[in-house]
């Protein structure tokens, strides 16, 4: 199975643009500056460094656990269709 990978740091790049691009106008002067210092203090951080890879189900429920009733133990999760390979934050 080939798992999408995702990467947070680009994702935050992307989300900090959209508020800029399409609610910024919408925002007043000083509530844009506080928005920019925060999305730019934490891009600039250490918060990406040392990420590990997550696999993440993408809509993990019951149906998706396969029992053992002779160990009673969970032997397997099935069905990743949803899922993607994701840098833990």
């Amino acid at each position: 199975m080939k798992l999408k990978v995702r990467n947070p740091r680009e994702e935050m790049y992307n989300l900090y643009n959209k508020i800029q691009n399409k609610l910024f106008p919408f925002i007043r002067k000083d509530a844009q500056k506080e928005i920019s210092q925060s999305f730019e203090t934490f891009l600039k951080g250490n918060a990406f460094s040392n990420l590990d890879i997550t696999l993440i189900h993408g809509d993990f429920g019951a149906s998706n656990i396969l029992w053992n009733p002779e160990t009673s133990m969970i032997s397997g999760i099935i069905d990743f269709g949803f899922g993607i390979r994701r840098s833990s934050v």
